[in-house]
């Protein structure tokens, strides 16, 4: 799968039109092709593919949330890094219970400590293994979707 194909795969309910009036959603950032590709593995495995939409920075998440806003948003740290905590004051203040995940791979307690501050519910890091990494998305796909209240 291209970056192009990645960073365009969007919530649509493609694969189940019946879902598209009452699906909740995830948004993911990150501006790592392979990273996108194992999120939408783990999703497609855990069968909610159709839950996430995917932006490829920070620029086209902004445009995202405000025109779809998340029922939980879930980072990449180094999108925090390269462009500021702009736009987790964008989703706090817009969308102030939308909870924020983030992935890293710092082990730095002042950035994670910042993280919070700035309204980060949790915070991940990121498995070395890809098969470690690919069954940690899938449980938060999972316990994301059970935890999003039906409209």
């Amino acid at each position: 799968m291209s970056s192009r194909e990645i960073a365009g795969a969007a919530l649509g309910n493609r694969n189940h039109p019946e879902r598209a009036a009452t699906s909740r959603n995830i948004l993911l950032v990150s501006e790592d092709p392979r990273e996108l590709e194992l999120w939408l593995t783990a999703f497609g495995r855990a069968e909610l593919s159709d839950y996430l939409a995917v932006a490829s920075g920070g620029d086209e998440a902004a445009r995202a949330i405000l025109a779809n806003p998340p029922d939980v948003a879930v980072l990449d740290h180094q999108v925090i890094e390269h462009r500021g905590p702009g736009l987790l004051t964008l989703i706090r203040t817009s969308f102030p219970i939308v909870p924020i995940l983030v992935f890293t791979d710092t082990e730095s307690a002042r950035d994670i400590g910042r993280l919070y501050e700035l309204g980060v519910v949790s915070v991940y890091s990121k498995p070395r293994k890809r098969d470690d990494y690919l069954n940690l998305i899938a449980s938060l796909a999972q316990l994301a979707y059970l935890r999003i209240p039906p409209p």
